[in-house]
Order: C-alpha cells, then sequence, then structure tokens
C-alpha cells in the first residue's frame, strides 16, 4: 500500500477556505474589516452631533420669558463672532 492511497482526498475549495486563505495572505484586509465599520459609525455620529448643534444655534430666546422660540432665525449668529477688542489684542501678538 502506498503513502498517496492512505491519505484522504482534499476538500474542495468552498467559499469559506477562498475566503480564509484571502485574508490570511493579505492581512491589511483583515484590519480594513475591522476598522471601517467602528469609523463609519463614529462618524455618523460626530457628524450628526455637529448637525443638531447647528440646527440649534438657528432658534433664538425671548428676552423677557427666557423660553426657547422655535422660529428659524439669524439673530444668535452675531453672538458667535468674537468683539473687536479680542481680535484686535491677537492681532497685535
Amino acid at each position: 500500500m502506498s503513502v498517496a492511497a492512505a491519505l484522504p482526498a482534499p476538500a474542495a475549495d468552498g467559499v469559506g477556505r477562498r475566503a480564509a486563505r484571502l485574508l490570511y495572505r493579505n492581512g491589511w484586509l483583515v484590519l480594513l474589516l475591522l476598522l471601517v465599520p467602528p469609523v463609519l459609525w463614529l462618524g455618523v455620529i460626530y457628524l450628526g452631533s455637529l448637525f443638531a448643534l447647528l440646527l440649534q444655534s438657528f432658534y433664538s430666546v425671548d428676552g423677557f420669558t427666557g423660553m426657547i422660540v422655535p422660529e428659524f432665525t439669524c439673530r444668535p449668529m452675531p453672538t458667535c463672532s468674537p468683539p473687536p477688542t479680542w481680535t484686535s489684542c491677537c492681532a497685535r501678538a
């Protein structure tokens, strides 16, 4: 009896075996597959939060009652710019 006859026949290359071989040969692909979903998720959360803050920045506060007025206005936008004294001090420094 020969050695070749005693060995079992090799298994057919299935999809799982080909995928495992691809991932074993390309280590960067494993890293990419592990890092892309969390980075995308954090990007969605970060950009969604920034968009929510931008949307809320257009609301205004009533001066008499202190209640938030849900009308789309650009009145709070000038408060985002620094006062002229601050900019002149930074320009001199």
